[in-house]
């Protein structure tokens, strides 16, 4: 347990003593260390590395060419997968890592490394003062250890972060898509950050310019928005069959078992999310631009998808492309506050993730990735 500990705040120091001597040789070491930690672990740390590291290792290693690799199945628990559907670029990691270079623990190594190193650019596009470790430090306790699971997902999720930056910041359209297309062929899911984009241009340029009036009520654009997005929200909350006719659309059927179910109002989603949404709270009157606003959104949507864990846990994992997003709301709102209220704010934020990450990584032993092994044992 503690080896995680002390990997992510000796990563997290380099990172702050990195940005602010502008070193950024330190700043590569303190990146650097998740994804050896990453690499040495053992097969039993994380259940997709069993579920589809050791198969595809073990075909590639045993396939006479790469296209015979491609044509290979293996069969799990309860069904036959085919590496053809895992998507082209992760196989093609592990084609390079295991098949050339012989290495298993190499391919555990870059999967992580396609996570931190764009999770760590896009926070250091966003965040301004030197507080990208903060944001670091979020995802260090509340999505590493689920990254050592969801890999091709999170791989997909960094990445599109990364051109989330790119929008924000830069303004760059092409940019974006770009980070989102590569996402998609790491993982499928990301067709999400299309909705982001969206979302983003009806955040930014809602069309409604005016106020308007119905009877005694006037509207500013700023309630219109609200009320559109809450309108969204019941949407996909209470028809969750119109989710299932767009993922059928866009060809991925694979996912339509997610939202096969009502879900239900869980009030323990709510109650883990709340820090996230009391520092948005707090900031309400700092920040009134378009990134605040998606960030809200976000945590929102976070509330309404996590609740789709009644049906199954493994639903989840749709949650995660909002809630990753509190990598960047911690740090980007915590740095509009005073020096004294920052570090109030700062220091209740590190306590209440070392709880979340000690209830549920340790004590409920989520994902299965505590205690720590390393492969050789």
């Amino acid at each position: 347990m503690l080896i995680y500990l002390i990997t992510f705040f000796i990563s997290c120091l380099c990172i702050k003593m990195g940005e602010n001597n502008r070193n950024k040789a330190i700043i590569f070491i303190g990146l650097l260390m998740p994804c050896v930690l990453s690499g040495l672990r053992a097969e039993t740390i994380g259940t997709d590395v069993r579920g589809y590291i050791n198969p595809l290792c073990k075909l590639v290693y045993e396939s006479n060419s790469i296209p015979e690799y491609f044509q290979s199945v293996w069969k799990d628990s309860y069904r036959y997968r085919a590496v053809k559907d895992i998507e082209f670029l992760y196989n093609l990691l592990v084609i390079i890592c295991v098949r050339f270079i012989a290495s298993k623990q190499l391919l555990l190594f870059v999967t992580q490394m396609f996570i931190v190193f764009p999770l760590w650019y896009g926070i250091k596009k966003i965040i301004p003062r030197g507080n990208a470790w903060i944001g670091m430090l979020t995802y260090y306790l509340m999505f590493y250890n689920v990254s050592l699971n969801a890999m091709r997902q999170w791989i997909a999720m960094a990445v599109v972060l990364l051109g989330f930056s790119y929008l924000i910041i830069d303004k760059n359209n092409a940019k974006y898509f770009i980070c989102v297309i590569f996402a998609f062929f790491f993982h499928k899911s990301a067709i999400i950050g299309i909705c982001f984009w969206f979302m983003y241009m009806f955040i930014k340029s809602s069309g409604f310019k005016h106020s308007i009036r119905i009877g005694q009520i006037k509207l500013n654009a700023e309630c219109i928005q609200i009320l559109m997005f809450l309108c969204m929200i019941l949407i996909i909350y209470l028809f969750p069959s119109i989710i299932l006719f767009m993922l059928k659309i866009v060809g991925l059927d694979e996912y339509s078992n997610y939202f096969s179910a009502e879900p239900a109002f869980l009030i323990t989603q709510l109650v883990i999310r709340m820090p996230v949404l009391v520092v948005l709270w707090l900031g309400r009157k700092n920040i009134k631009n378009v990134l605040y606003r998606m960030l809200v959104l976000f945590a929102v949507l976070d509330v309404v998808f996590a609740n789709y864990v009644a049906i199954a846990s493994y639903l989840l994992r749709v949650s995660y492309w909002f809630s990753g997003y509190s990598i960047i709301t911690y740090p980007y709102v915590i740095n509009t506050f005073n020096a004294k209220k920052r570090r109030i704010t700062l220091c209740a934020i590190i306590l209440v993730l070392l709880c979340y990450w000690m209830y549920f990584f340790v004590v409920k032993g989520d994902h299965e990735t505590v205690p720590y092994q390393f492969f050789w044992r």
